[in-house]
């Protein structure tokens, strides 16, 4: 009986027992698994953090970047600009010296030939057939006729040259709001155009450029450029000139802004 008695007193404590070390495991677990999950937000948390530095760097270094792309193009634009300037004014230059060159070597060559053609023709004046007079004189026209067409050939790249320059400077005084200054330029190329012969498009385009530069309400003339421009417009062909009749009031209004 007491043998009995003390088993059902051990099974009693060994099940009361149990519980308590079960939820003491439970809790430790519990505890255990709170710190990892804290262990990993602070890890996320670092990341994150690590994350944003990293995108701020790169922002900072894509921002530099682009500033630095954007003063060298602004760099190489200027110095194009400044090439093309020197360029051009070296390539006049020496447009000018082969000019004068050209033009002494073919006075020099013209006269000689005159002189030993003339100085022939009176030698064998007396002896020589007008047949070989005549022969003379074409010989005096062609070498006359292919120094003028060489001339024409020089004066024509300078004109060239020019109008490429006047046309450039007046776009960028266009551009650049400077109206009075782009129809200055523009009256040059209309006088460069009569000078050169050229097309009916050509003129009529620089036309379409002075009619609206004076279209601008902010335009304003001085006297003398009213002068000049009246002067450019009246100067050209015929079948330019009802074009030019309808800009002339333009000008005149311009002039009453002033």
């Amino acid at each position: 009986m007491k043998v009995k008695k003390i088993i059902y007193i051990l099974w009693v404590a060994a099940i009361s027992i149990f519980p308590l070390s079960s939820l003491a495991e439970a809790k430790k677990s519990s505890v255990v698994e709170q710190t990892e999950q804290h262990n990993e937000i602070a890890l996320l948390t670092a990341q994150i953090a690590s994350m944003e530095n990293y995108q701020s760097q790169l922002i900072s270094i894509v921002i530099w970047s682009l500033s630095s792309v954007i003063a060298m193009a602004l760099g190489l634009a200027a110095f194009n600009w400044y090439t093309s300037k020197v360029s051009y004014e070296r390539e006049m230059q020496a447009l000018n010296q082969e000019s004068d060159a050209k033009l002494q070597e073919m006075h020099s060559a013209l006269k000689t030939s005159v002189d030993e053609y003339s100085k022939k023709l009176v030698a064998d004046l007396d002896s020589k057939s007008d047949e070989i007079k005549n022969a003379a004189i074409k010989e005096i026209q062609k070498r006359i006729e292919s120094l003028t067409l060489s001339l024409k050939e020089q004066k024509s790249r300078i004109l060239k040259l020019e109008y490429d320059n006047k046309e450039r400077l007046a776009e960028e005084a266009m551009g650049k709001g400077r109206l009075e200054w782009s129809v200055y330029q523009y009256c040059d190329l209309l006088a460069i155009s009569v000078e050169q012969g050229s097309d009916h498009y050509q003129v009529g385009e620089i036309l379409d450029e002075i009619s609206k530069a004076l279209d601008d309400p902010k335009i304003s003339m001085s006297s003398d450029d009213v002068s000049r421009t009246i002067a450019a417009l009246k100067n050209l062909p015929k079948r330019h000139q009802a074009a030019a009749e309808n800009i002339i009031p333009k000008v005149n209004r311009a002039y009453g802004k002033a």
